[in-house]
């Protein structure tokens, strides 16, 4: 094959990916938004139990050279306060599809992703550096379509996948925000 054709099957495998990706993201959406809201939930009842007064605002989030909306619900009393920031999901984050933000006064920010239970896979990269250009193409060919077939296994499989949260700062995985709450109060 030439170069011409092996770079028309890599962007044709390259659509395809896509195309599939967008079908998980879609499909994993519903479960997204589901972990999101649960966490709104979590976070005015963990407070309020405390006495503290919760109010929800909107505001804007600058990403990416855009502007996306942003919830903001705000756990106070006296000079306490605890803030939980929701961009749009249209925000994605390392990782994860998208990334919530806890805050208490003067502390550091604690991002909060939250993903897929499924694993990730490999990194598409290949070592062909000394080979031809023709021959780099054909790896990436291969790694292309073995890439795409654990992608559809992954889309075959979303029924039996969730969401959950997931925090790089104690680097761990968490079904419940409430434990994710009570890790940053403490």
């Amino acid at each position: 094959m030439s170069t011409v054709e092996l770079e028309l099957e890599i962007d044709g495998l390259q659509r395809e990916l896509a195309g599939i990706e967008q079908r998980i993201y879609e499909k994993m959406l519903p479960k997204i938004n589901a972990k999101r809201n649960a966490a709104r939930q979590e976070f005015e009842k963990f407070f309020t139990d405390f006495g503290l007064t919760v109010q929800h605002t909107s505001g804007q989030i600058h990403y990416d050279g855009k502007n996306y909306s942003e919830d903001i619900v705000t756990a106070t009393k006296g000079g306490v306060k605890y803030e939980l920031r929701m961009p749009d999901l249209c925000v994605d984050y390392v990782g994860a599809y998208t990334v919530l933000t806890l805050s208490q006064g003067t502390k550091s920010e604690f991002k909060v992703g939250i993903k897929s239970t499924m694993k990730r896979f490999r990194s598409l990269t290949y070592g062909a550096a000394n080979n031809s250009e023709v021959e780099k193409l054909r790896v990436n060919v291969k790694i292309l379509k073995e890439h795409i077939e654990e992608v559809k296994k992954r889309e075959s499989n979303l029924d039996n996948t969730s969401a959950i949260y997931t925090t790089k700062n104690l680097e761990s995985e968490y079904e419940s925000f409430t434990d994710i709450l009570k890790e940053f109060t403490k």
